[in-house]
């Protein structure tokens, strides 16, 4: 058995997916590991994936005769992984100095632990969050009444992770480099009901009684929303993300509960609107479409 199964969902990243892999086989060592692409029905002649091929021959490409999403392209990856862990890979990623071997190590010696992530860095090496706490009615309380803006290194609920220079514990690791033991998650995403957000969510919901780490030693460059460029790709991605929370949400709550914790972040959001038409103009459109999709969300698949 190989001691890593890596898993790349693609739609539409080509030349991200190209550096990545770079990565990978530069910034890994002491372990044995496969790659597997799966690319999700991308626009154009394969969606530029014959120059991959053509570069990394011994990576695996599988192509979706449709778009699926990544949630169960992911799937498809994990159904193919023949690894003892499981790393799920964005390809706008960009592996530093042994990242999935730290990340290996770490398993090795925590049994509990079901899963882990590495510290995720923005472009210019700054602080990115990596993980995040599940929704809860107690943390949009603590939202709508800004308690986290006023006491900000209070130990409050909130849904965001608090910025954290030691190895620790968190609710659920992002999707961008979520490493999983493979015989603890017989099941991966639940695609039924999740596309592209939130799916990372629902799977740590459902392995809450285990344990999930952030190993910040470990470290990956994060360039974020690779498949949504302009500004109607960022108004698509912040849709899919509230529409995920409203899809979770209902699913483990249902639809009140939804409704409650949506209002309340919805306010949250109308506030800080009210203040960027003071203080920070070019955040406007981004807390008037969080404040419309928390409101409206679009339904299921």
């Amino acid at each position: 058995m190989i001691d890593v199964s890596i898993i790349i969902a693609n739609y539409n990243t080509a030349s991200f997916l190209r550096d990545c892999l770079r990565s990978v086989h530069l910034h890994t060592e002491g372990l044995t590991f496969e790659v597997i692409v799966v690319d999700d029905y991308s626009s154009g002649v394969y969606g530029g994936m014959g120059v991959i091929a053509k570069e990394f021959p011994q990576t695996e490409i599988i192509f979706n005769q449709r778009n699926l999403g990544y949630a169960e392209s992911n799937n498809i990856g994990f159904a193919l992984a023949t690894g003892k862990y499981v790393l799920l890979l964005n390809p706008d990623t960009l592996l530093m100095d042994n990242a999935i071997g730290k990340l290996f190590k770490f398993m090795e010696n925590h049994d509990r632990v079901y899963a882990c992530g590495a510290q995720l860095l923005n472009r210019d090496g700054s602080w990115q969050v990596s993980a995040g706490r599940f929704p809860a009615l107690a943390q949009a309380c603590a939202d709508a009444m800004f308690l986290n803006d006023i006491f900000p290194r209070a130990n409050i609920p909130c849904r965001a992770e608090k910025k954290r220079d030691c190895t620790h514990k968190v609710d659920y690791v992002s999707g961008a480099d979520l490493f999983i033991r493979r015989d603890a998650a017989p099941m991966l995403f639940d695609s039924r009901i999740f596309d592209t957000y939130s799916e990372d969510l629902d799977f740590g919901y459902r392995m809450r009684d285990g344990y999930a780490y952030i190993v910040t030693d470990a470290k990956i460059v994060h360039f974020g929303g690779g498949s949504f460029s302009g500004a109607d790709g960022v108004k698509k991605r912040l849709k899919l993300i509230n529409s995920g929370y409203h899809r979770f949400l209902v699913k483990h709550h249902g639809h009140l509960y939804s409704l409650i914790w949506r209002t309340l972040m919805a306010w949250h959001y109308s506030v800080k609107t009210a203040f960027y038409l003071v203080k920070q103009k070019d955040r406007i459109p981004f807390g008037f479409n969080m404040v419309k999709y928390l409101l409206f969300p679009k339904g299921g698949r």
